[in-house]
């Protein structure tokens, strides 16, 4: 249980754009002096944001079985929470709200407290952090590779912990023209995960409401 929930945590971190280009078919991989650039960059560009909030399509191409799962929601995110729900074709809701994390089905409902799980704790700060850009520095979680791909920048993070290494292969941000995370490629043993991300409003106000765990 604790694995699954893990793995539906970590799919929240995944802030896309509309298309979605073949990896490595034009992809200029940057030098060290590059890299610490584009990563410098970055950082100054999501130290901007402060909340966002979007509607998303998620496809999870299946490779064993040959078909796309697809699926719709919303997302919320401000002052380090974050509210990831699902809404079709089934209903699944994620929030965590600092140190807490609320997930809940149509049949189940559980809380936890972030800090009781080491794991756990990793994965949510790397939500925060992918949501706004921010921790490509380092971290210890990931070994990161920056790469250039028609102007824009693209980073891809390969997990180092074990734990990590079990859920998923490779992690691909990719970046806008405006520094902004606007596609993320989740690989893992069954396929890739991608998600779009429509209707984005950057900066507005976000009621606290939809953060509340207890």
């Amino acid at each position: 249980m604790i694995m699954r929930s893990l793995r539906i945590l970590f799919i929240g971190l995944a802030l896309l754009c509309a298309s979605m280009s073949a990896w490595g078919a034009d992809y200029k991989p940057l030098t060290e002096a590059q890299t610490a650039e584009a990563i410098k960059k970055i950082d100054a560009s999501s130290a901007g944001i402060k909340s966002l909030k979007a509607d998303f399509r998620q496809v999870k191409d299946i490779a064993i079985l040959q078909e796309k799962m697809v699926s719709t929601g919303k997302m919320w995110f401000a002052d380090g929470m974050l509210r990831w729900e699902y809404v079709s074709p089934y209903t699944y809701l994620f929030i965590l709200n600092k140190e807490k994390v609320l997930l809940q089905s149509s049949q189940t409902s559980s809380k936890m407290d972030v800090n009781s799980n080491r794991l756990f704790k990793s994965i949510a700060r790397i939500i925060m952090n992918s949501i706004t850009g921010q921790g490509l520095a380092g971290g210890g979680d990931f070994k990161v590779r920056m790469f250039l791909d028609g102007g824009c920048y693209v980073a891809e993070l390969e997990p180092l912990k074990k734990e990590m290494k079990q859920m998923f292969k490779t992690v691909r941000l990719h970046f806008g023209r405006d520094l902004k995370v606007c596609e993320v490629v989740l690989v893992d043993n069954s396929g890739e995960t991608v998600i779009t991300i429509l209707n984005a409003e950057y900066n507005k106000t976000v009621d606290a409401k939809v953060f509340v765990v207890d």
